[in-house]
């Protein structure tokens, strides 16, 4: 793979440097040697971010007033290789982590707890998230996709965007959570019942900016206590759109027995994935896809005989 960019200007003799991001662009690092217009990555992971720095000397290549900067660009295809949990269809089959056949071997699908996956659509203005449904590239087609360990992302990483953060949360205990969001602009949470996509309802969102910790500036930022199963997986949406200015999202959650809000972390965190779902055995649902529901599918127990049938 070959990224270039085009310097144009009043030096005839621009310099160059090519930065780095793997974690969706809070902070950027040079490569090394990567001083023309044009770098080859080699093999990165897929979603790792780049940008070239442009100034007319070396002088001011490091100084932010006189230096410019492109657009990040996010690596689509890093090894051509399927990573098994992240997330990201890293090769670009169609196929997402223990779905693909690259995942199949002994070991490669533990379908582990510790991310989220992260969609980015640029380009797209405006605070309302109805821009964002309206956009042709929604859901389908994001500019990037990411992973995160936490659903807290970055402050002041662009403008004219928006994100979609899904997968499942994983609650710790059984209990009564309430959640709460913050963001710049709109943002919304959706999340349902059981671990199936489409199955999500919005329970908390804000439609106009918050502090990152401003957690009471509008009521409809926090959900009711809802009544979540420890282990059982519950497939949400967090989305947002940024206009200009500042922008961040985050989603908190209060855990039963607790008055503290506390961001929700990969430790209650799994990206999903077909392959990993797993059934409910009390909501009348096929969640795994199997073919079977509840106590009839293996994963469930069997119900036990109530009593012996005789004749009188």
């Amino acid at each position: 793979m070959l990224l270039n960019a085009a310097a144009s200007g009043q030096y005839p003799s621009a310099v160059f440097q090519w930065e780095q991001s793997a974690d969706y662009g809070a902070n950027w690092t040079s490569v090394q040697g990567a001083t023309s217009d044009r770098l080859v990555p080699g093999l990165v992971p897929a979603g790792t971010l780049y940008r070239l720095r442009t100034a007319g000397s070396v002088a001011n290549l490091n100084n932010n007033n006189c230096a410019v900067l492109s657009d990040p660009y996010a690596v689509p295809n890093g090894d051509c290789v399927e990573n098994c949990s992240n997330g990201i269809d890293d090769d670009l089959d169609g196929l997402v982590d223990c779905d693909d056949p690259d995942c199949q071997s002994e070991g490669d699908c533990p379908c582990a707890t510790g991310t989220a996956l992260v969609e980015v659509y640029q380009d797209i203005p405006g605070t309302q998230l109805s821009l964002l449904d309206a956009s042709p590239k929604y859901p389908a087609n994001p500019d990037l996709r990411l992973h995160t360990n936490r659903l807290d992302m970055p402050d002041n990483i662009g403008a004219r965007f928006g994100t979609r953060i899904s997968g499942w949360i994983i609650p710790p205990v059984t209990g009564d959570y309430v959640f709460n969001v913050t963001g710049d602009d709109q943002s919304e949470v959706s999340l349902a019942l059981n671990s199936q996509p489409g199955d999500e309802a919005r329970i908390a969102y804000l439609n106009g900016w918050t502090l990152p910790s401003q957690h009471t500036k509008y009521p409809t930022q926090t959900s009711t206590p809802l009544t979540l199963t420890a282990g059982k997986q519950y497939y949400y949406t967090l989305r947002n759109k940024e206009h200009y200015g500042g922008d961040h999202l985050q989603l908190y959650w209060r855990t039963p027995g607790s008055t503290t809000w506390q961001i929700i972390t990969g430790t209650a965190l799994q990206s999903y994935s077909q392959s990993c779902r797993v059934e409910d055995c009390t909501d009348g649902i096929d969640n795994d896809g199997d073919g079977l529901v509840d106590e009839c599918d293996p994963e469930c127990p069997s119900p036990q005989t109530a009593g012996q049938v005789s004749q009188n």
